[in-house]
């Protein structure tokens, strides 16, 4: 799938890849937290990408 084809609108289908890259398929997914701003240069997509990725026990930098 080419980055063009991705919704970076859709912050809810970024959380679930960026949890289900860590944690797989066989797990429930969690309740959705509620979307951040997005930050400069991010979209919701990346924003729900980044939370996923949290929710799922990785430490991201704060900085960026």
């Amino acid at each position: 799938m080419a980055w063009s084809q991705i919704d970076q609108t859709d912050y809810a289908a970024g959380f679930e890849a960026g949890y289900r890259a860590i944690k797989g398929t066989s797990v429930p997914l969690p309740v959705l937290p509620g979307q951040p701003g997005t930050h400069v240069y991010k979209t919701p997509f990346l924003m729900g990408v980044r939370k996923g990725l949290e929710k799922a026990g990785v430490e991201i930098d704060r900085v960026s």
